[in-house]
């Protein structure tokens, strides 16, 4: 794809401009479009509504790409202010198209963007980006129209049987690979980092591949690694995820720590988006009159959110977007046991299961990771029969 997700939520005329100043030609991931076929009174009536959702669920189905209305194809021989054509009343337009996209298309896609562009001029430019995604195939079914598209080239074809079940198929393929990732890299923190100790261990793993590795060296990336802007070290000051460090390079891409011999909370980056986070120190000893137990409690909630803190940061530093799987596991935890201070009993316990697992989750483009870690919050009570709301 051309652009991200971040790119369009920056993009101004001046920005616009530069991009299609490139005259990248139509094709998989962009199309253009003066405008849609208006009714007899000018208004964007059914028709246009059922084109406009052809061309953006066959772009989901393919592998998502954007839509620019009010601009005319690239040409050698139109300048930039001719090619664009501008629309009136953009920013109605814009509320329309998100209504009928919310509306119409069966499942809704995750991470969809309608933007306006106003031009000096007066008139606007409407981008529509629609992300890669995991969920396919999406289905139109507006005012009795029901349609499965997809893009190819630069044309739209409906989908057959066999189009609609292998994309069904290729979902389900992403996900047993990313899960398959998931566990090898699991067993590399068991072997080399755990040695039979327990370990927090939290991970995400991209169900889309990024289309360019990523650059994990790149001043961006570095950047969120080592916590340069004490964004995370301001809010989460136990477990800022803050290399101290210099990042080291890995086979797949690199790796920060807090520590260079002894490290407490390691991180890691892969070419392939993969990001994860550690703490070889989970648990805390806490000794009573008759007993001595190992437990993991409220305590570990700030490093799940500096954990959500941090994905976010890389998918901005690297402006990218995709689907994500992501998964919760404490490693060696046969015996712990909850500490519950607030409640009468504050032992909970023992787990009696050689790992905690928390319940995998998915994701989506444009979606907050911040859900998953208070997902995560709650389920560590769970696994111990308590409910959090009730102990707050």
């Amino acid at each position: 794809m051309y652009l991200t997700a971040g790119d369009i939520r920056d993009l101004d005329e001046e920005r616009l401009k530069k991009f299609l100043e490139k005259k990248i030609p139509e094709g998989h991931h962009l199309d253009y479009k003066i405008d849609y076929e208006r009714d007899a009174s000018g208004r964007f009536g059914t028709d246009a509504k059922r084109e406009f959702l052809k061309d953006i669920t066959a772009f989901a189905n393919a592998n998502g790409g954007d839509l620019l209305i009010g601009v005319d194809e690239p040409s050698e021989n139109v300048d930039i202010d001719t090619q664009i054509r501008g629309i009136e009343s953009c920013d109605k337009l814009v509320g329309i198209l998100e209504r009928v996209a919310r509306d119409s298309v069966d499942p809704p896609i995750p991470g969809l963007i309608v933007k306006a562009v106003t031009r000096s001029s007066g008139n606007g430019v409407i981008l529509v980006h629609i992300p890669p995604s995991n969920t396919r195939p999406y289905r139109v079914n507006h005012s009795g129209y029901v349609n499965f598209s997809i893009r190819h080239s630069e044309s739209i074809f409906s989908m057959n049987t066999h189009d609609i079940r292998e994309a069904v198929i290729a979902s389900a393929s992403a996900e047993a690979k990313a899960r398959e990732y998931l566990k090898e890299a699991e067993r590399d923190v068991e072997e080399f980092h755990s040695k039979g100790k327990p370990c927090l261990l939290l991970q995400a793993m991209p169900l889309i591949p990024p289309e360019n590795p990523w650059d994990v060296v790149s001043d961006n990336v570095i950047s969120v690694i080592r916590d340069r802007d004490a964004k995370r070290r301001k809010q989460f000051r136990s477990f800022p995820l803050e290399s101290t460090t210099r990042p080291t390079r890995t086979l797949e891409g690199v790796m920060g720590r807090d520590d260079s011999s002894q490290p407490t909370f390691i991180t890691e980056i892969h070419r392939n988006g993969y990001i994860s986070a550690f703490n070889t120190e989970p648990l805390k000893e806490i000794k009573t009159q008759d007993h001595s137990y190992q437990t993991i409690s409220k305590f570990q909630f700030e490093f799940f959110n500096a954990f959500a803190c941090f994905c976010s940061q890389m998918l901005e530093a690297t402006k990218t977007d995709s689907p994500y799987l992501v998964k919760c596991t404490l490693l060696c935890a046969k015996g712990i046991h909850l500490y519950a201070p607030e409640l009468t009993v504050r032992f909970h316990g023992p787990w009696l299961k050689p790992t905690l697992q928390w319940p995998d989750q998915i994701r989506q483009t444009g979606e907050d990771f911040e859900r998953i870690a208070t997902y995560w919050s709650e389920t560590l009570y769970h696994a111990f029969g308590l409910d959090l709301r009730l102990t707050s």
